[in-house]
């Protein structure tokens, strides 16, 4: 087995879609001292990448100064809505990274480009016991409880809007997560194109391909982080 070849394989294992055939295969291949090595190497790159990232995300946002509370409970902070960009490209962009180089169905599309937006809001942090915010139970998976705080704001601002149908769409709940990304496409906040990624993403779900495609199609005219990936999304739903 050539380089590209296992790592390919080992792409496929950690993101979890080895065949049964390739699974017997990547066993063999695990007794050897040096394969278990690259693939604990890879494994470590990508839980590394992914808290770097966060850790970086957390350090920018401390550094801004509060502009006013939220109805979630926590100060929001100034200009913290244009890190959303950061944040899709350090952590949905990495998890792409490891996705396998060949897909077959729609579904399967959907499973690797998907990767729920993190909290680049009000972050958990270690060690704190404090009472969690909207954001930070979605944050914890607790999307039920995300969703009944958030979607009782009396005048959202676009990051509640956002997170609500992000917690939406985490739950599996297409039609509320589309309705609720809407408003956020048509506005002009920093959370429009990362809202039309996940639109995109749902509507490849609901196999409106020509539709997501359009979204897409956008998404890689502008200047933003999610433009390649965008590309990327194009060019596997025109194979």
């Amino acid at each position: 087995m050539d380089q590209p070849e296992q790592d390919i394989l080992i792409e496929k294992f950690i993101a979890g879609t080895l065949t049964p055939a390739e699974q017997a295969i990547f066993d063999a291949k695990y007794q050897d001292d040096d394969f278990v090595r690259e693939v604990q190497f890879q494994q470590d790159l990508q839980v590394a990448a992914i808290s770097n990232s966060r850790d970086e995300l957390r350090a920018i946002m401390v550094s801004e100064s509060p502009a006013r509370t939220a109805a979630v409970g926590h100060p929001v902070r100034r200009n913290l809505y244009r890190w959303a960009a950061v944040a899709a490209i350090l952590i949905i962009g990495l998890a792409i990274y490891f996705m396998p180089k060949s897909l077959s169905s729609t579904e399967q599309i959907y499973a690797h480009y998907y990767e729920p937006f993190p909290n680049t809001l009000t972050p958990i942090t270690k060690g704190e016991a404090t009472e969690m915010d909207a954001y930070q139970m979605y944050e914890a998976g607790q999307y039920d409880d995300a969703i009944a705080t958030l979607d009782a704001i009396e005048n959202p601002i676009p990051g509640d809007q956002f997170y609500l149908a992000s917690a939406y769409l985490a739950r599996g709940d297409l039609a509320d997560a589309a309705r609720s990304f809407r408003p956020l496409e048509l506005g002009s906040s920093n959370f429009q194109v990362p809202a039309k990624w996940y639109q995109a993403l749902i509507l490849i779900r609901q196999e409106k391909i020509n539709d997501a495609l359009q979204r897409l199609q956008e998404i890689a005219q502008e200047n933003h982080p999610l433009a390649t990936r965008a590309e990327n999304l194009i060019r596997d739903l025109e194979k």
